[in-house]
């Protein structure tokens, strides 16, 4: 197995050390450079419980954003914790790296991680640093356009789900500041504490910013004055750079996206470095040091049905008005269904290839200021899409059959696939209808149209996949080659829509693009 140096040179050629800011200090902090690794785990913080499930899955090293010493120390004795969990590492003979602000601007780094999971197109480093040595452009924080404009409601959504699902679970939720209805298309996201590039923010013409640890007074500074500069703008009078939305996101949890990649590119630098590879696994624990929001009993939460978050509350389309929420909480036991769950543990019990299984308990909260405890087991699954493909010349679509383990039997149904790392959905769908059908749109962008359906989850039970189903049209197409998974067989054929239909598609999320294909059809 490879070296401890070994690994480390690996980690600080993915994340030069000479990225980081000034006053940080990060790379090796904890091991014997002769010391072979066999496994490395990764967690957002070196906390003591973090290094007590290291030693217990016996990690040879511990690779964390956060540091053990932010400033300089000039004793690690038992009196501290942070002597304490030095005399951990080695007495369990696990190493300690840290890629903090190195990791941040790095290509595939924490920056990019995040902009990536919120589907972020023709990015570019919000502050560049300038490497001859890299490849691709590096920074601090992603500028990124959105492949679809949306409302601020509709993005503060995917925001939450990424930060929950590819993050981090934490009691804190995403907060917004801007008016819901604004529309969406240029994203500044920088993760972790961002108040401080408010300037290169504006300057950037960015419509929302996504960071954390937003403070009070910065922020109703900067809010302001972009308001401000928007309604002098609307007297066409150009001031500054108008409007300027924010969303805040707890700071480990969007932070902790990075690992995605870490996880992945990690063992295969060091793969191609040494010959070797090594385990790696995800400490996913919450260190979020906040363990519960609380809302004050008499602050109504506003239900937003998804897609129409600009509404009025009071009777407006897409929000339940208050009289139908008075029936509601009429027939509760006693859980107010208007404050946040509060996730209290979890722990991912198994890992597989396609899909975790996490462990969780759960605090609902009361009327009466108590707590209800119940215990929930799901699968953590990368989000999926769904495609009905119409070849529109022909008017015909494509079918597939495979053998589905869930039904036992070869089920008929449409091509789907999971979405990889650093993939918007379209690209995957794009993608998935390449690999299993050999379908490829000519080059053009009149060649198909994509009509987005909605997303859906599975079993939102029991899962967290959320499943983009769309409807592809086909215009000019060509065959090409297919390219099965090694445990993939598949057949596919083109029929009418009749037949499609009548053939026994069984999977939910099919049959939702098949209905909404059959009203387009109606019209």
């Amino acid at each position: 197995m490879p070296n401890l140096k070994q690994v480390v040179d690996v980690l600080e050629t993915l994340y030069p050390l000479r990225y980081a800011e000034q006053w940080d200090e990060p790379g090796l902090i904890v091991g014997d450079p002769t010391e072979p690794v066999r496994r490395i785990a990764f967690a957002a913080d070196p906390t003591d419980a973090i290094v007590d499930k290291a030693l217990a899955m016996e990690a040879d090293l511990l690779v964390t954003h956060h540091p053990l010493f932010f400033r300089s120390v000039h004793e690690v004795s038992g009196l501290g914790f942070r002597g304490n969990l030095v005399s951990k590492l080695n007495r369990g003979h696990c190493a300690l790296w840290v890629g903090h602000t190195n990791a941040d601007a790095a290509w595939r780094g924490v920056g990019q991680a995040a902009a990536d999971a919120l589907r972020l197109v023709e990015q570019r480093p919000l502050v560049p640093l300038d490497d001859p040595k890299a490849s691709h452009p590096v920074g601090l924080g992603r500028i990124g356009v959105l492949e679809h404009p949306m409302t601020l409601g509709d993005f503060a959504m995917r925001v939450a789900q990424a930060v929950h699902c590819q993050g981090m679970p934490t009691a804190l939720g995403v907060q917004m500041c801007g008016d819901p209805s604004m529309p969406v298309h240029t994203v500044a996201v920088l993760p972790g504490s961002g108040d401080s590039l408010f300037d290169e923010v504006r300057a950037s013409d960015a419509d929302v910013y996504v960071t954390s640890d937003l403070r009070h007074h910065p922020v109703t500074d900067a809010i302001e004055q972009a308001r401000y500069e928007a309604r002098v703008a609307r007297r066409g009078i150009a001031i500054g750079h108008g409007d300027l939305a924010f969303i805040n996101t707890p700071h480990a949890a969007i932070e902790s996206i990075w690992f995605n990649y870490a996880l992945e590119d990690v063992p295969n630098a060091i793969e191609r470095a040494t010959g070797e590879r090594p385990d790696v696994a995800w400490i996913r624990d919450t260190t979020d040091p906040w363990c519960q929001t609380i809302h004050w009993p008499d602050t109504r939460i506003d239900v937003a049905v998804r897609g129409n978050a600009s509404a009025d509350r009071d009777g407006g389309a897409g929000h339940i008005g208050d009289s139908t929420l008075r029936e509601l909480d009429a027939s509760c036991d006693g859980v107010d269904m208007n404050v946040p769950a509060t996730v209290a543990t979890h722990d991912i019990v198994w890992r597989g290839k396609v899909y975790d299984v996490d462990d969780m308990t759960i605090d609902l909260h009361r009327t009466d200021g108590g707590t209800v405890r119940i215990r929930r087991q799901i699968t953590r699954h990368r989000p999926c899409v769904v495609m009905l493909v119409h070849d529109v010349s022909n008017d015909k679509y494509l079918m597939e059959r495979e053998y589905r383990a869930g039904s036992q039997r070869y089920a008929y149904g449409l091509p789907a696939g999971l979405i990889d790392e650093g993939e918007d959905v379209d690209q995957a769908a794009l993608r998935e209808l390449r690999e299993e059908t050999g379908v490829v749109p000519e080059p053009g962008d009149d060649s198909f149209t994509i009509d987005a359906v909605g997303d859906f989850y599975s079993s939102e039970g029991m899962s967290d996949e959320l499943a983009h189903i769309m409807v592809i049209h086909l215009s000019a197409w060509r065959q090409g080659p297919r390219h099965f998974d090694p445990d993939e067989h598949v057949e596919s054929a083109w029929v009418d829509f009749g037949t499609l239909t009548a053939i026994g598609v069984t999977a939910s999320n099919s049959q939702i693009a098949l209905l909404h294909e059959a009203l387009r059809r109606a019209k």
